[in-house]
């Protein structure tokens, strides 16, 4: 509604010119005739006759009245326009145009006094207005520079009438209260299922969101969404979801627990260096039963901290508190928190050619089964840059120094990694074929290993003697046919752990790691990326992938394949995928099917409509959740109107 009012913003210049076929001046009157076109205050005003009163500075513009801004992208059309630039009046009659993607139209559009205006029998859309796809039609409307109040809103699509509102207020300004538009469906549980928001502006730099929400059946609620900004990237959000349960429904069989009055509390604050964040629910479910988004429903674990970073040209420092709620699980005894970690490392300082840094740590471990498990970290660096034989070379050696006082096994480790490589970057030419190579030998030494648990990768210590070599390449001639990458190496120890499940193997040749691509044809693509041990004829891992394109359809496949060092496999997934896209129709589906639990883990499918300015989609998915041993379906269907709003609506879940 907003580009309706930007033409009675004009302010006239009685020196402004006028071209036309015709002008006449009369007393205090100009009159001109006959494609009339003056441009003035940055606007083009284009009639068949305007006539201008130098007394009361009205104008009035005749027959096919066009006017365009020459300052932002509005364009009317109408067959009378009257101006009262004295007292800020004035209206324009079968007025139609377009402000960026908006197309409108109204008998008429009137301004009652400064700042206020009223729209009579409209229509607002993103379409053409000669296509009538999808468009909204008000009675009236009374428009302020903050806001809009319409009465009689029907919504149609196609001429029929799909939504009404007997009255409506939204702000056309940025950020003014009003409210939201509602979500509308039903679910598994719930025959019908509404939620409507109501946005509140609390001052220029804070707002807040009130969303009332009713599942017949199931439950009743109140969400508040607080947001405050202290600067571009500062600022805080609190999160409260409160509900409550008449009775122990269906979707609490097979649990251990009953929740009659449910929460959930998420609060998050951003000041610069400073960051905290605090998550709590009222039971391992509450997201599961009360959220529609998918992200929130299959979340893991909630996670509060406080925590602060320090960067300067010298160091890197920091710290945090970290504390975990496991959602899969009704108990919490075994989930690790990290109360506190401490994290320091220098910026390397140059001293003689050689680079000095130094990397510190503490964290300590904690869960309510095993109590504390400590760690400290103290590991310097000496590294060197280098030419020999016109070839660049690095070198480095860190001394490792970890401490680990609460371990059953190795309680403390003082060893040291040296790393010398040498990479070489070169291309071939041959009769059009442009091959790019990257290779790259590397030596690495670390005389003793760490035998205890491994929290993270600090912890991955090995004993290890190793020269490898990676060699990364591409073949292009108008476009590229072909990359890939490959990894391997010797090991002089002649041991070394299996890949996936770290079992200890006495040979000497290191695993090889490689990804081939290779495109036939410019929509075509095949792949197969991999892991495979030459002494035990194993492929550790196994991953191969296709995909095609072929005018409005796309085709994927891929199969996944994991196996431990006995040759058994532990992961055997296939995925495979279709979508079309046309200019009306569109749809895909996307299947996993599990080969080792013989079961289909995730189905997708999809199906809509689309037109020249809206979408309607029906999205159905189906996951099984392995902790649960269930299925979960849900269905949705959405509306994205005029490209700008989509309204989903939960079908069942």
């Amino acid at each position: 509604m907003a580009p309706l009012i930007l033409f009675f913003l004009i302010s006239f210049s009685f020196s402004v010119e006028i071209f036309s076929e015709y002008f006449e001046a009369i007393g205090d009157t100009v009159i001109a005739e006959g494609n009339v076109e003056t441009t003035y205050n940055n606007y083009y005003i284009k009639a068949d006759r305007v006539e201008i009163d130098r007394n009361t500075e009205e104008v009035k513009a005749y027959g096919n009245v066009y006017i365009k801004s020459l300052r932002t992208e509005l364009e009317v059309w109408g067959s009378f326009a009257y101006l009262d630039t004295k007292n800020d009046r004035g209206y324009i009659l079968d007025a139609e145009g377009r402000f960026r993607e908006f197309n409108f139209k109204a008998k008429e559009i009137k301004q009652v006094e400064k700042g206020r205006y009223k729209i009579y029998e409209g229509e607002i859309t993103t379409c053409p207005l000669t296509d009538k796809e999808l468009y909204l039609c008000i009675s009236q409307a009374d428009i302020t520079s903050e806001r809009v109040f319409s009465v009689n809103n029907t919504l149609r699509f196609f001429n029929v009438p799909i939504f009404y509102l007997p009255f409506f207020s939204f702000p056309i300004a940025d950020r003014k209260s009003g409210l939201l538009f509602p979500t509308i469906g039903w679910n598994k549980y719930s025959p019908f299922v509404y939620r409507q928001p109501l946005f509140i502006v609390l001052g220029k730099d804070k707002d807040i969101t009130l969303t009332f929400d009713y599942r017949k059946n199931q439950t009743k609620g109140l969400e508040i969404e607080y947001r405050q900004v202290f600067t571009q990237e500062e600022g805080l959000n609190l999160n409260f979801w409160v509900y409550k349960e008449d009775k122990r429904g269906p979707w609490w069989s097979g649990r251990g627990l009953y929740r009659e009055n449910r929460f959930g509390f998420l609060f998050t604050l951003n000041r610069g260096n400073l960051k905290l964040q605090l998550e709590e629910v009222s039971d391992p479910y509450f997201y599961e039963d009360t959220s529609f988004r998918n992200k929130e429903q299959t979340k893991p674990f909630t996670v509060s901290y406080i925590s602060y970073e320090k960067f300067t040209p010298l160091y890197s420092f920091f710290t945090s508190f970290r504390a975990y709620r496991d959602l899969t699980r009704e108990r919490n005894e075994e989930t690790i928190q990290i109360l506190p970690e401490i994290y320091l490392e220098t910026t390397p300082i140059n001293f003689k050619g050689f680079n000095f840094s130094l990397l510190t740590n503490y964290t300590n471990f904690y869960s309510k089964k095993e109590k504390s498990q400590q760690r400290l970290i103290f590991n310097p660096q000496i590294s060197k840059s280098f030419r020999v034989w016109k070839l660049n070379n690095f070198s480095s050696i860190t001394f490792k120094n970890q401490l680990y006082p609460d371990s059953k096994e190795d309680k403390k480790i003082f060893t040291y990694t040296f790393n010398h490589s040498i990479p070489q970057n070169f291309y071939l030419k041959l009769k059009g074929l442009r091959v790019g190579n990257l290779f790259e030998l590397n030596y690495s030494f670390t005389p003793k290993g760490y035998k205890g648990k491994k929290f993270d990768s600090y912890d991955e210590i090995t004993k290890e003697n190793d020269l490898k070599l990676r060699w990364v390449g591409s073949f292009y001639k108008s476009r590229t046919l072909a990359d890939f990458y490959l990894n391997t190496g010797y090991n002089f120890l002649s041991t070394y752990l299996f890949p996936t499940d770290n079992k200890e193997i006495k040979k000497k040749l290191l695993p090889v790691n490689f990804t081939l691509n290779f495109y036939p044809l410019e929509n075509l693509k095949v792949s197969q990326d991999g892991i495979y041990d030459f002494n035990l004829g194993i492929f550790a891992r196994s991953i191969t992938r296709a995909s095609l394109d072929y005018k409005n359809w796309s085709f994927s496949v891929s199969n996944v394949l994991y196996k431990n060092s006995k040759g058994e496999k532990t992961s055997d997934q296939l995925s495979f995928g279709i979508t079309y896209s046309g200019d009306t129709l569109f749809s895909g589906a996307y299947f996993n099917y599990d080969r080792l639990k013989d079961k289909q883990t995730f189905t997708n499918l999809v199906f809509g409509v689309k037109g020249k300015c809206w979408q309607i989609k029906v999205d159905y998915k189906r996951r099984y959740f392995e902790n649960k041993n269930k299925y979960i379906n849900e269905g949705t269907l959405s509306f994205n109107l005029f490209f700008l709003e989509t309204l989903d609506i939960p079908i069942f879940r």
